[in-house]
């Protein structure tokens, strides 16, 4: 089955940059649920900056201690493909900072 509204937590390094996340899908074979030896797939969502689609995301977890959000995905009807939505709020270590939560979400298209 495809996720719809999934949540995900993950605590951040502080000495690494998140800048996209590895989704690993496992596929259902022969009518039966996908478990841990089923076969697999693994792609990396490069996620886009909040506010300019055009540049990456950079979320250093020195700043950012953790990323708290959802993952949703359905078929494309015109090849068989998957369409994926991530929206996540990251939280700024020092809660005195300006701007404490960054928001981001992305659609990402994946192929059959």
């Amino acid at each position: 089955a495809l996720p719809s509204r999934t949540p995900f937590c993950l605590e951040l390094r502080p000495d690494r940059c998140v800048t996209a996340l590895l989704l690993e899908l496992r596929l259902e074979t022969g009518g039966e649920a996908a478990d841990s030896f089923s076969p697999s797939v693994q792609t990396v969502l490069h996620l886009p900056a909040p506010g300019d689609e055009s540049r990456a995301l950079q979320l250093p977890g020195s700043e950012f201690h953790v990323l708290e959000g959802y993952l949703s995905a359905g078929s494309l009807p015109e090849d068989g493909g998957l369409e994926v939505v991530v929206s996540f709020t990251a939280s700024k270590r020092e809660a005195s900072a300006s701007s404490s939560v960054t928001t981001v979400s992305g659609t990402f298209k994946l192929p059959r």
